[in-house]
């Protein structure tokens, strides 16, 4: 479990930080990609935090219902949608009965913080059982560049691509599109994690950055994704996976 001032920057910024916002336009362009449609009649958040990706998804798409879901209270007020519903859960207990099978579910950055993260994907399986669902699945990837930021994070692990495969379809889900991103991020990690390995203030914090610095990172690491969607490389720091259920 992460702190409650990591988590409370992390609400702060989920909307504005450069690398938020290009895991935000990979979730919209995976979107725009595999699902061609704009209008999905119930849409889980998982792990949704302050709600901010599902406030800048409602931009481009359109939601019956929205439900968010977190081990910690959650703020809806980013989302400007006039059916929001809050759930504080047990994500490594996530329980889905009563609730209605939704048309697509986000799940960034949750499953390393759980120690089983194969229940929470059967149980979303379970309950979009009977219809047409599409779960998109952002982790941290390369076990090279684990380091302390990893560790204070509550990680329990990185994934391969192929590990990331293996764990969705054997929940049930079947894998239309897996690749890693953030490729250029992976040498700085790893010369930063390494240096810093033997001491010096290791706290978990995104840096302060000023606003043309970040958006400049946006601007290039976006353009570093769209050069590399059609032909994806074999690293980055992490991974995104569209998955669906049929029925």
């Amino acid at each position: 479990m992460m702190r409650a001032e990591h988590l409370a920057q992390l609400d702060a910024i989920d909307q504005t930080y450069w690398w938020h916002r290009v895991r935000w336009r990979a979730v919209r362009r995976s979107l725009h990609r595999t699902a061609r449609r704009r209008a999905f009649s119930g849409y889980f958040d998982i792990g949704s935090g302050g709600g901010g990706l599902p406030g800048l998804l409602v931009n481009d798409f359109a939601f019956t219902e929205i439900r968010l879901f977190d081990q910690h209270e959650v703020q809806g007020s980013k989302i400007n949608h006039p059916r929001v519903t809050q759930h504080a859960v047990d994500l490594e207990r996530f329980q889905a009965d009563g609730l209605p099978a939704p048309e697509l579910v986000t799940c960034l950055d949750v499953l390393e913080h759980l120690r089983d993260p194969a229940q929470l994907l059967r149980e979303l399986r379970r309950c979009a059982a009977g219809r047409t669902s599409t779960l998109i699945v952002t982790v941290p990837a390369m076990r090279s560049v684990w380091s302390w930021w990893d560790e204070l994070a509550g990680h329990h692990r990185r994934y391969t691509r192929r590990e990331l495969e293996r764990l969705l379809e054997d929940a049930g889900w079947r894998v239309v599109y897996c690749r890693y991103f953030f490729h250029a991020a992976v040498v700085p990690l790893w010369l930063r994690h390494r240096w810093r390995a033997g001491g010096g203030s290791k706290r978990l914090e995104f840096p302060r950055l000023p606003g043309w610095l970040n958006g400049w990172l946006e601007r290039a690491f976006w353009l570093e994704y769209l050069a590399t969607d059609w032909f994806p490389l074999p690293f980055g720091s992490s991974l995104i996976a569209v998955a669906r259920v049929v029925g």
